[in-house]
């Protein structure tokens, strides 16, 4: 099972097996996070990258930008 986010889906801290990570629970729940702000500052960094392409980035890498910015709008 994972757990759906504005990016996408990710794992359930307890379902990943920690037993000879040196990495408690706790910091992998964060690791799992999402930071929504963050993100949308991200996406405005892809945004200006495409932009250096001058029309040449393929429409689905676009769709995929403008679906990830909607989802973080919510």
């Amino acid at each position: 099972e994972a757990k759906e986010t504005e990016i996408g889906y990710l794992p359930y801290p307890e379902d990943i097996n920690l037993q000879d990570a040196e990495v408690s629970l706790k910091t992998l729940q964060q690791l799992l996070s999402v930071d929504l702000e963050l993100w949308k500052e991200e996406t405005a960094n892809i945004r200006d990258f495409y932009q250096k392409f001058n029309g040449k980035v393929p429409p689905e890498l676009m769709e995929e930008l403008d679906g990830l910015e909607q989802r973080l709008s919510k």
